[in-house]
């Protein structure tokens, strides 16, 4: 998240979150102003129209969502165990 210079990367922690039960993973409020980003993948779908251009970007293949979040919680679990 860091610059090579070593600035923020204009990555701000806002607020770290008092929660209860998973108080071992700390959450927190990010403000994200001017951050560096990456295109995880872009895809082409013929019928999608050309105004809809925000929805040619996608981080996990179409109908893999709850399986990618069920993996996500499964590694949560592991870490709060």
């Amino acid at each position: 998240v860091r610059d090579a210079d070593g600035s923020s990367n204009g990555i701000e922690v806002q607020r770290l979150k008092d929660k209860l039960g998973t108080r071992q993973v700390p959450t927190a409020e990010l403000l994200l102003d001017g951050t560096n980003a990456q295109l995880v993948k872009r895809t082409r779908r013929p019928s999608v129209p050309p105004f809809a251009a925000p929805s040619d970007f996608i981080v996990v293949s179409e109908g893999r969502g709850v399986a990618s979040i069920a993996n996500m919680l499964t590694i949560t679990r592991i870490y709060n165990a």
